[in-house]
């Protein structure tokens, strides 16, 4: 899966596994859709709770970043390719004594564009 380009993973029966049923999908050799998920949640609340007060940024790919935002909206897993996260982009989420806001998704400055 790793390193082969998006053309060639298209014509893959996981391809559309993992576009429409992740919660289900698990890469060749690797962990399940649903693993990468849990990991990545773990992860930010692990770093939350050792910076209760402060503004953290936290920077990863565009799927696991979707997942994330997913989480945080109470989506389910299967749900989580319906947002869009483009490279650059900023996501903003307010985490802090069980309240968790979503501030905004896919942010790109003219910057970032150019």
């Amino acid at each position: 899966w790793q390193g082969k380009s998006l053309r060639v993973l298209r014509r893959r029966k996981l391809w559309n596994q993992i576009q429409n049923v992740p919660s289900l999908s698990r890469f060749p050799d690797g962990e399940s859709i649903r693993s990468s998920q849990m990991r990545a949640i773990n992860a930010v609340e692990t770093i939350v709770g050792r910076h209760p007060k402060s503004c953290v940024a936290l920077v990863s790919h565009a799927d696991i970043i979707k997942m994330i935002v997913a989480h945080y909206m109470g989506l389910t897993l299967d749900l989580y390719q319906r947002i869009v996260v483009d490279t650059a982009s900023i996501s903003e989420l307010y985490i802090a004594n069980d309240v968790v806001k979503v501030i905004r998704i896919n942010q790109v400055t003219e910057a970032f564009v150019k």
